[in-house]
């Protein structure tokens, strides 16, 4: 009975579909991918050109594996030849245009003709690039154009896409006046992202006219030696590659994310004109940067004196650092690098599980200058150190934040994947009435207030256990190394602390 039933709202439901309004019907399907639409025309005569109403022609990379080239081919024809001047919003092509070079261009002229706004072409399985005249692309509906594996032909008739708001250019080389051409005439021009840009070895960011241009990303571009920016507007700058010269024309008062992923250089070269680019970096609120970045502003001896680089971020409030395997940087560099920064509030390391290299300099002068110097971080709330191990350095760097930071709250440290360490993986502390609610863990009170929270390994516990109760106890464990991590604390009771 209960089938029956089941059976008769089916039947009630469907018999509802066909009496749906057509233009009901035609907004649900504009969201429905082509795969999907091509099983639907199976289904039902009202369907079978269901197809025409896809705006979404994503022909990507997972559409490629379940589809032969001939078969992509008369699907792509399919949804783009017979569409009756149908509008389409997006259209990403995954192929080899080699093999079906004609109708390649075909679609793309088609695309143009419907007001495409989204153009993805990806023609990375071809192994020539495909050469995109200038004629294909002077319209105005692109608004979004990535290119894959392409040759971007910007001759002088190039008119440009007026509304066009992203660029992104992946593996795609270079033509003579390519960057000025898209910064002259994409005057609503938002993003710009260059993926392994080759043969161009200046890079000009003139976009001084333009008032929407925000992000800038750089990334793997090998050929580079000079980038130029001068972009009133910018709020994201990300860089990956090799040292390169940077230059800011110009000040960046909205700037709020820099990313400088700079490769360590074979030849031991320093980033050149550390000074400015620093100066350039005086609104950002979040940095990342390499060790090779850090390095090129270290204190270094110079005619006989031991001098540091004077700059001030004074906007930042939130750091991170990627130390390098082949880095030569201590933890005095970057405690001189933070001093500069005066109103920081979250700090980030990452050792890659490389910790840091021993060195003469840090023997000899670091060591000293790190246990001697009153750098006071009154802002610093939560640090967080990865791939920490019990050497040396490390432990002086969580000592640094332990008698430097004063407000610090919270204190993750992420032990080290490649070292052999204790066997305990997770530990906090945090106020005796904040239970754990892992019911593997134990708290344990002290008379502080603070409560000890062991994770799994509970055959093993801390030595501190029962004695954490103020920085200067910690400190002097710490010292003795006789704790797994540096501990946060206030310079009167401990906070938070977390051991991954």
């Amino acid at each position: 009975m209960a089938s029956s039933n089941k059976r008769i709202k089916i039947s009630q439901d469907a018999s509802i579909m066909p009496h749906m309004p057509d233009d009901i019907v035609e907004a649900i399907l504009h969201f429905l991918p082509v795969k999907e639409l091509t099983k639907l025309s199976v289904l039902s005569k009202r369907y079978r050109h269901s197809w025409k109403f896809c705006k979404n022609l994503s022909f990507d990379k997972k559409s490629a594996r379940w589809l032969s080239t001939p078969n992509l081919a008369h699907l792509v024809n399919k949804c783009m030849v017979d569409r009756n001047d149908e509008k389409i919003h997006r259209l990403h092509l995954y192929c080899d245009p080699l093999e079906i070079l004609h109708q390649v261009r075909l679609w793309i002229d088609n695309a143009l003709f419907l007001g495409v706004e989204e153009l993805e072409l990806d023609f990375t399985p071809s192994k020539e690039k495909f050469l995109l005249k200038s004629r294909l692309v002077g319209l105005e509906s692109v608004k979004v154009l990535k290119l894959t594996n392409c040759d971007l032909d910007l001759t002088q008739e190039f008119n440009g896409f007026i509304h066009l708001r992203t660029i992104r250019l992946q593996n795609v080389r270079a033509w003579t006046g390519s960057i000025d051409s898209i910064f002259s005439t994409c005057l609503f021009l938002e993003s710009l992202e260059l993926i392994n840009y080759t043969c161009l070895f200046s890079l000009p960011i003139l976009a001084q006219k333009l008032k929407s241009f925000k992000v800038l990303i750089v990334k793997n571009c090998k050929d580079i030696l000079k980038i130029n920016i001068n972009a009133p507007t910018l709020r994201s700058f990300h860089y990956h590659g090799k040292i390169c010269v940077i230059n800011f024309k110009c000040e960046l008062k909205d700037l709020n994310d820099v990313i400088l992923n700079i490769r360590p250089s074979r030849n031991f070269h320093l980033l050149p004109h550390p000074k400015n680019v620093v100066v350039g970096l005086a609104y950002v609120r979040i940095l990342t940067v390499s060790s090779s970045f850090l390095e090129g502003l270290a204190p270094r001896f110079e005619d006989g004196e031991f001098k540091e680089l004077f700059f001030c971020l004074w906007n930042l409030r939130e750091f991170h650092l990627l130390v390098k395997k082949e880095s030569f940087i201590n933890p005095y560099d970057i405690a001189v690098f933070l001093k500069r920064c005066i109103r920081i509030e979250r700090v980030f390391i990452d050792l890659a599980d490389y910790s840091f290299i021993n060195s003469l300099y840090w023997d000899l002068q670091g060591k000293k200058a790190l246990y001697e110097c009153n750098i006071m971080l009154r802002f610093v709330k939560y640090v967080k150190i990865k791939g920490y191990m019990l050497e040396e350095m490390p432990s002086a760097m969580g000592r640094f934040f332990i008698k430097n930071a004063r407000n610090l709250e919270t204190l993750v440290l992420v032990k080290s994947k490649n070292r052999s360490s204790p066997s305990r993986d997770c530990l906090s502390l945090s106020p005796s009435r904040q239970r754990n609610p892992n019911p593997q863990g134990r708290v344990a009170e002290n008379k502080s207030g603070f409560g000890f929270v062991e994770g799994e390994d509970k055959g093993k516990s801390s030595p501190t256990s029962s004695s954490l109760t103020s920085s200067a106890t910690l400190l002097s464990l710490l010292n003795q190394n006789q704790l797994e991590v540096s501990i946060p604390a206030t310079i009167g009771e401990v906070q938070t602390l977390k051991v991954l």
